[in-house]
């Protein structure tokens, strides 16, 4: 039967008895205790969605009796100390549910007391007050979905001091505001725990969630958990406005001190991979309503705590898991110092007094941070009496700090006293210092267990000073019993793995094996005996200091070594196999023997090692230089053997000093030199080089000689300058470089023209097209129709374009355009005009090579006709502006060199031009030949560059271009309109074709320097006379007229295009 209780402000009404519960299903302003309910026999109690109970002091619902207690309405507590919504007191059976809201709060409000815009004062005044409290052992489960609110000190969102036997499910929202207060405060539980929803704690030392006792069953934590004592968990922009009050240290968002016999789960919601399917991962709840683990500490505290002061814990496996691992992180775990001085701290295990045991080992999909400013942050810590199998890392642990000298950045930290003897990574371990001064550590074991780490993803420490020491991506000095670092190989299509920082071994007989992907740093192996293997594509760059025993080198596959290798002294070996390479140095190299199987190893300083086998497949590269430290010469101890197919690279290093004879191998013996190839790929292809064996001396010498320019395959332009090139480049280590690295006749006759200034007559072509285009319209035929007026305005447009191959000098592609106006008068002489004209040329002569020019032109002109014979003549003066830019591309090594060139300057044309014709024909159908002489002349301002450097900034001197010109031409067309009478507009068409010949002048030659070098002279390809052919379209009636005009014109084998356009009207 159920019992009702009636709202009332001093006194309950009991209803008549319906069932086995007393319903509160409107507001109570009393107090309800269990064993009071059902006329004092005791009964269930619960507050429905539209009851309340609205109390100023004690506890709204007491649980005194066997009975449950539910909550589906609003209960609320005011200023009252020790007060508590629901309160279980005593040893108890019963289930506590909260569906609804419970508020135990003030009406205390921090106030901006010191006007400074931020609030001061506590967080809370009252103490002692919860949501939910449990004083007893409870059997049954306590279950919150609702909503919780309580302000106050020393007090608690729900909080069982007890066992409780049973489970605890959180799905709802506690918030708690004050000092030492906690969100969820449990002790033993013997069923599950689940934390779900939003558990949030604000004060000094509060926390979110502390579980004190041991938990038989499994602990899943899937929803957000959050701890601070800050105020702002945001720095504002100037934080040093804050108050002390501002900036008090909370505790850690989740504490764990006993026991989970199975284990510990950070989860998220499982992908929804069946649509179908709404409780995919069948633990009995809907996917739709799974949150996502995330646990945030603001301060110092660590955001996760696992471990006790006073007792050993251990925590059992997680179940119906592959990796039987009892912690497993597949959501987020954060800890932010926020402000400056502060460390962040993510996860912290054991290093409180007692030992922690994790079954088997802890699996990290999801992620573990940790950020600070001007402090330490540590992402994982593994304290004194910490210990599991195995760390698997597959998501992301990572640790930033932001500026401070003294910051340390750790994202996993082993210290000493607690065991982990592996660590597998395939996901990001990352370590970054903010600092170039601070500190950055992915991994240090100081417990001397980690013994095997392997790594398919990314180890990285990064931030600091570059070569300080302080990047350190594994550090396992404390292991002295030998450790492995492994990098694996990982499938088609993933991401190569990645170690990036420091590495440093201990005193064992280590081993660094390399199988995939790519390490870079300074490798550290202590006094054991080392090896470092290498196979597949792996890469190393970096330094390799090894401990002075019979130390182990050994590259295969297509493994590449860029670096330097110490060997202490000791008898070790270098073995390089397959297509393997190494690129470096090798210091205190004196005892070590090395074999060269397959591959290639190419020294960048004298060395001394004590033998040299190079195989049929082997590859020793020699650097050639003067400078005793920038070669390579190898001094050989004992025996240097070499196998029939074995060969030698020769590389050079500088220009200046090229040419002689370079020691590149000095032996106690030589067996099979004389079967040394030598492979001229790498010799600098303006250099050939021979081989001189001198095998009682055990003396291998390479000559060195500089080609001759003919030999090059360089034109007529690239050999006028290739020999001030040459010099130039002594004054550019990264110009030399460029062409020291050319091994390639192609690329070496591509690199010399980039270094040539403009020269080909591509600034002559343009102006030529342009100024005889716009002259040509005097030659254009009259129309039948007499024009009115004597006084015309004329207008002309064109465009045009060009192109010349290399040939001797250079190619270059150009396109222009102009526009021109002026005005004419008849007189009884023919008719006189002037006209003023602009034209814009621009073109390319190779890769990011171009130059445009504006010209103004000036022009007079007179043109008459007779009947049938038409006669012009026209002369111009004109202003050009050049500029552009010639860009040198290249690499020196693995450097790229660009460098854009600069050049700027001025000069003036003219020309004279005059032309006849005499027409004939039919009424409608005529013939037109024609004879024009033009004559231009171009002078063009000497000029500096600038940009390119000592090696390439030319200094080019005046230059003069000139050309005559004869064109005899036929022109046959017919008239449209004009001819019949009636006819009030006229219109022609015809074509023309002809012959342009070349009668005197020529292109300039350009003469340069490179600075203050000797000049050469740059000889363009002449121009060549040609056919051209045209096609013209004019009409017009007496007040205006109107011409078109296209054609084509043959000029070096090609055919450049011109289209103008013009009017003339009367005013």
């Amino acid at each position: 039967m159920h019992r009702y209780l009636l709202a009332g402000t001093a006194l309950a009404t009991l209803a008549a008895p319906l069932a086995a519960q007393t319903l509160v299903e409107g507001k109570r302003t009393q107090p309800i205790r269990t064993s009071q309910l059902n006329d004092g026999t005791g009964d269930a109690v619960k507050v429905t969605d539209t009851g309340s109970i609205e109390l100023t002091a004690g506890s709204a619902i007491i649980v005194d009796s066997d009975h449950d207690a539910v909550n589906e309405g609003k209960i609320v507590v005011a200023n009252a100390n020790g007060a508590s919504g629901m309160e279980v007191v005593g040893d108890r059976q019963a289930d506590i549910v909260n569906a609804g809201t419970i508020t135990i709060d003030e009406t205390y409000t921090p106030e901006d007391i010191d006007k400074d815009k931020d609030l001061d004062g506590p967080f809370a005044v009252g103490r002692d007050r919860a949501a939910i409290r449990v004083r007893g052992n409870l059997t049954g489960d306590i279950r919150h979905t609702g909503t919780i609110t309580v302000e106050g000190n020393e007090s608690a969102g729900i909080l069982a001091t007890g066992l409780l036997d049973g489970d605890f499910v959180h799905d709802g929202e506690t918030s708690v505001v004050g000092d030492d207060s906690v969100g969820v405060g449990l002790d033993a539980v013997t069923g599950n725990i689940r934390l779900a929803g939003k558990i949030t704690a604000v004060g000094a030392g509060s926390q979110g969630a502390h579980l004190g006792g041991d938990i038989d069953g499994a602990l899943v934590v899937q929803g957000d958990i959050s701890a601070t004592g800050y105020r702002y968990t945001a720095s504002p922009a100037d934080p040093s406005k804050l108050d002390d009050d501002d900036l008090l240290q909370g505790g850690s968002a989740l504490v764990i001190e006993g026991d989970v016999g199975n284990g510990i789960h950070f989860a998220v919601a499982p992908p929804d991979a069946d649509k179908d399917d709404p409780d995919e991962d069948k633990d009995g709840i809907e996917d739709a309503k799974e949150g996502n683990a995330k646990v945030v500490s603001y301060g110092a505290a660590p955001a996760v705590v696992i471990g006790a002061e006073d007792r050993d814990i251990a925590i059992g496996a997680v179940p119906a898991t592959g990796s039987g691992f009892a912690l497993i992180v597949d959501g987020d775990i954060a800890g932010h110092g926020v402000y400056a001085g502060v460390d962040g701290n993510g996860l912290a295990i054991g290093g409180r007094g007692g030992e922690v045991a994790i079954e088997n080992g802890i699996s990290v999909a999801g992620s573990i941070k940790a950020t600070s400013k001007d402090a330490n942050a540590t992402a994982l810590q593994f304290g004194d009496g910490a210990s599991t199998g195995e760390l698997r890392v597959s998501g992301t642990i990572s640790a930033v700090t932001d500026q401070g000298a003294d910051s340390r950045a750790t994202a996993i930290a082993i210290d000493q006293g607690a065991s982990l003897p592996h660590l597998r990574n395939s996901g990001t371990i990352k370590a970054t210092s903010g600092s170039k001064d601070g500190t950055a550590i992915a991994i240090v074991d100081q417990s001397g267990s980690l013994r095997l780490v392997e790594n398919s993803g990314k180890i990285v420490a990064t931030g600091a000073e570059a070569g300080s020491g302080r990047n350190i991506a594994i550090d396992l000095t404390s292991v002295t019993s030998g450790a492995t670092i492994r990098q694996t190989t990982v499938g088609s299509g993933v991401e190569a793995p990645l170690i990036k920082g420091d590495i440093r071994f201990g005193t064992g007989s280590d081993l660094l094996r390399i199988d995939d992907g790519e390490i870079a740093g300074h490798v550290a192996f202590g006094s054991g005996q080392d090896r470092l293997l290498m196979a597949g594509d792996a890469t190393f760059s970096g330094r390799v200091d090894f401990g002075g025993q019979a130390d182990e080198l050994a590259m295969a596959g297509t493994s590449s070594f860029a670096g330097q290798a110490d060997f202490g002294g000791g008898a070790a070996s270098v073995t390089l196999s397959d297509k393997a390479s190494f690129s470096g140095r090798l210091f205190n190299s004196q005892n070590v023997a090395v074999a060269i199987e397959g591959g290639t190893f190419d020294l960048g300083a004298p060395t001394t090692i004590a033998s040299l086998d190079v195989g049929s497949k082997g590859v020793i590269v020699a650097t050639l230089s003067k400078d005793a430290d920038k070669g390579s010469a190898i001094t050989v101890g004992g025996n240097a053997s070499f196998e029939d197919g074995a060969k030698l690279k020769l590389r050079l290093t500088d220009i200046a000093d090229a040419e002689g004879t370079y020691t590149v191998i000095q032996a106690g013996s030589l067996t099979g030199a004389d079967q040394l190839t030598t492979d001229n790929t790498l010799v600098p292809f303006m250099y050939e080089a021979a081989l001189a064996i001198e095998t009682a001396a055990g003396l291998l010498t390479v000559d060195i000689e500089r080609k001759l320019t003919k030999d090059l395959g360089l034109n007529r332009s690239q050999s006028l300058a290739y020999d001030a090139l040459y010099t130039a480049l002594a004054k550019d280590e990264d110009i030399a470089g460029v062409f020291l690295a050319i091994t390639d006749e192609a690329l070496f006759r591509a690199t010399v023209a980039q270094a040539l200034p403009d020269h080909a007559g591509g600034t002559f072509e343009g102006l030529s097209l342009g100024m005889r285009s716009f002259a040509r319209r005097l030659a254009d035929g009259d129309g039948p129709i007499e024009p009115t007026g004597k006084l015309r305005l004329t207008f002309a447009g064109a465009g045009w374009d060009s192109r010349k191959d290399v040939e001797e000098s250079a190619r270059y592609d150009l396109d222009g355009l102009g526009f021109s106006g002026g005005a004419e008068l008849a007189t009884g002489l023919g008719t006189i005009g002037a006209s003023a004209s602009w034209l814009w040329n621009g073109y390319d002569s190779g890769p990011d090579n171009r130059v445009v020019s504006n010209t103004y032109e000036a022009a007079l002109y007179w043109r008459g006709d007779w009947g049938a014979f038409s006669s012009f003549a026209r002369g111009s003066y004109g202003f050009s502006d050049f500029e552009g830019s010639r860009r040198f591309l290249g690499k020196n090594g693995d450097e790229e060199i660009s460098r854009t060139i600069d050049r700027n300057w001025s000069g003036n044309v003219a020309s004279l031009m005059a032309g006849a014709s005499v027409e004939a024909g039919t009424q409608y159908f005529f013939m037109r030949p024609s004879i024009i002489v033009d004559y231009i002349r171009l002078d063009e301002d000497g000029y500096e560059e600038t940009g390119g450097g000592e090696a390439l900034d030319l200094s080019v001197e005046d230059r003069t271009s000139d050309e005559l010109g004869l064109n005899l031409a036929t022109a046959l067309g017919f008239d449209l309109l004009g001819m019949s009478r009636g006819d009030d507009m006229w219109l022609r068409l015809e074509a023309e074709g002809g012959w342009r010949e070349i009668l005197a002048g020529e292109l300039g030659g350009t003469t340069a320097r490179f600075g203050d070098g000797d000049s050469f002279t740059l000889l363009p390809d002449q121009r060549s006379s040609g056919w051209f052919a045209r096609l013209r379209g004019y009409g017009g009636d007496e007040f205006y007229t109107v011409s078109g005009e296209l054609s084509a014109e043959e000029n070096n084998d090609k055919i450049g295009y011109v289209l103008r356009a013009s009017i003339n009207f009367a005013l």
